[in-house]
């Protein structure tokens, strides 16, 4: 992590904290109704990390006049305030939860709305049948890429213990996800 976006965490945790406050207007040019940046004025070490002035995206153009980041000599993360020596932990996993659940509920309504949409006609049970191949195609995928994570893949038993099934059956079924098929890949019967 770089001494830019590090003071740039201490101050979107110090607006949550509510030690800083983030005004309605620019500081530059008294616009509202504008998304407001905290800008370094004074650099980003020792007593200046949260020595910001709230401006709007003009205004902070206008302050970085070669161009975004031009002028920001990136070095490596140095923690040197008392109290704020928090930098990330490196083994920990990510969670990459970023819309996954609203995502799930969009789906949930579809398929219910499939269901109603199929009622006594064979095709659309057919087509239903093929999404349900599609679906188990999409959680091997899904499989494979935790277990294939460069950072820290997934166990088994994680995996076994959100499926809901015994870890000897989770990696039977699962352990060949990415040989023949690849990740993203189509299912053979779709090729």
């Amino acid at each position: 992590m770089t001494v830019k976006a590090w003071a740039h965490l201490q101050v979107q945790r110090a607006v949550q904290a509510g030690v800083l406050v983030r005004p309605e207007a620019c500081e530059g040019c008294d616009r509202t109704g504008q998304r407001l940046a905290g800008h370094h004025h004074k650099g980003y070490e020792g007593a200046n990390i949260l020595n910001v002035v709230w401006l709007c995206s003009r205004c902070h153009n206008n302050e970085h006049p070669r161009g975004r980041n031009a002028a920001v000599q990136l070095r490596p993360f140095v923690p040197d305030v008392p109290g704020t020596s928090d930098a990330p932990h490196p083994r920990r996993r990510r969670h990459r939860e970023v819309e996954t659940p609203a995502y799930v509920a969009f789906a949930r309504r579809i398929l219910r709305a499939l269901s109603r949409r199929v009622g006594a006609d064979l095709d659309g049970l057919r087509d239903l049948v093929a999404l349900r191949d599609e679906v188990d195609g999409t959680i091997a995928d899904a499989v494979a890429r935790l277990r294939n994570d460069p950072d820290i893949p997934a166990s088994w038993g994680e995996i076994a213990e959100v499926l809901g099934q015994p870890r000897s059956t989770v990696s039977s079924r699962y352990s060949k996800a990415g040989g023949a098929r690849q990740p993203g890949g189509q299912p053979s019967h779709l090729r």
